[in-house]
């Protein structure tokens, strides 16, 4: 079925299947993130004391961003959700004055 999907992108299938994976790579869900997210790396991050090493991520609001946009480019619902969620937990990061910071962790 992937692979129907890639066909539809005809000459660049190849780019489109290059992108996923490069976007999909560090893909995970956090319950403390209210849904799945698209961290830049998994072995990178800011999270002091983290109980698990599950928990061990940061959001970069360009790069997560920009993360949301490459997995959208995909037309498959799944990836429009996940590409959606991506994008709130970045703005779901901004402080009480309403600005969303470089980054933020766990």
């Amino acid at each position: 079925a992937e692979l129907q999907r890639s066909a539809a992108y005809g000459d660049f299938a190849e780019l489109k299947e290059a992108i996923q994976a490069a976007t999909m790579w560090n893909f995970i869900y956090t319950p403390a993130e209210l849904g799945p997210i698209l961290p830049v790396s998994r072995s990178w991050n800011f999270v002091k004391h983290a109980s698990s090493v599950d928990f061990e991520y940061v959001i970069f609001d360009w790069d997560n961003i920009f993360a949301s946009y490459l997995t959208g480019l995909d037309h498959s619902p799944q990836a429009k959700a996940i590409a959606y969620s991506n994008l709130i937990q970045v703005i779901r990061s901004r402080t009480t004055a309403g600005f969303v910071p470089n980054f933020s962790a766990g």
